[in-house]
């Protein structure tokens, strides 16, 4: 899939918190491991400093955003980046629904944290899933209704064609009239 197509992962850039490293570990998962053809990473680092790839990636794309902690750096960056938020996920949130993986540590995140970066992955593959499945039915939505529209144009084209003659009168034309089995007089008055 092209990477215009592929949905676009914001991870925290948080270096030095235990949630932000939890933020990216779940980025890499779903990207690397678990939906490479589907998503594709962008660093909040560089939107940050205006890196025009970066932003040319979000801007118009579908993105979904991972934040470490309440003020939502990478979903502010994407919107004023022009991307669309498709989906934000917070770390604490995931946290909350998955107790028992308690994160750790900065550089290298512990067991839990290692879980968690994993439930969270998860749960933005299946939400990746979610978006391209609604992606797929609007193209079949539009798919259908081109083919409703011949179906209903074509069937037009069966309707008698009329004419106007030089007194005003409209008469089917020529071509549209069928033969009758009986002659009948037309009255040209």
């Amino acid at each position: 899939m092209s990477d215009e197509k592929k949905v676009v992962i914001v991870p925290c850039s948080g270096i030095g918190k235990t949630y932000g490293t939890v933020s990216r570990e779940a980025a890499y998962d779903v990207v690397e491991d678990l939906r490479p053809d589907e998503a594709r990473l962008v660093p909040l680092s560089m939107l940050v400093l205006g890196d025009e790839g970066a932003r040319a990636a979000v801007d118009g794309s579908q993105a979904i955003t991972i934040d470490g902690c309440k003020l939502a750096c990478a979903t502010k960056m994407v919107r004023d980046s022009g991307g669309t938020i498709a989906r934000d996920y917070a770390v604490l949130d995931a946290y909350r629904r998955h107790k028992a993986f308690k994160p750790a540590g900065i550089a290298e995140l512990n067991e839990g944290g290692l879980q968690l970066a994993h439930a969270l992955a998860e749960e933005i593959a299946a939400e990746i899933d979610k978006m391209k499945e609604e992606e797929s039915t609007d193209d079949t939505d539009d798919t259908d209704l081109r083919q409703e529209e011949a179906t209903f144009l074509k069937s037009k084209t069966d309707l008698p064609q009329y004419q106007q003659t030089t007194t005003g009168k409209i008469l089917p034309s020529v071509q549209s009239v069928k033969s009758v089995d009986s002659p009948t007089e037309v009255d040209h008055a």
